[in-house]
C-alpha cells in the first residue's frame, strides 16, 4: 500500500498552495479521502495532475504578430 499524502505534501509536489489543493479536491479533480478534518491523497493520482493544463492557459488577449512597432 502506498503512503497517503497530506494536502501540504501534495501542494509542495505540485507547486501550489494548500487552498489550491483544497480547490482541486472540492471540484473533484483530485480524489481524496477525508479522515477526521484532514484530507489524504493517494500519490498515484498526482502524475495526471502534473501534465494537466492550467485553468488560465490560453486566456487573455492574443498576441498580434502584425502589430507595428513604434
Amino acid at each position: 500500500m502506498n503512503k497517503l499524502l497530506t494536502t501540504a505534501e501534495v501542494g509542495k509536489r505540485l507547486g501550489i498552495t494548500l487552498s489550491g489543493v483544497r480547490k482541486l479536491i472540492a471540484r473533484g479533480v483530485l480524489a481524496a479521502e477525508k479522515i477526521g478534518r484532514d484530507y489524504l491523497i493517494d500519490p498515484r493520482y498526482l502524475p495526471a495532475l502534473v501534465d494537466r493544463p492550467t485553468r488560465h492557459q490560453g486566456r487573455g488577449r492574443p498576441k498580434n504578430s502584425k502589430r507595428r512597432k513604434p
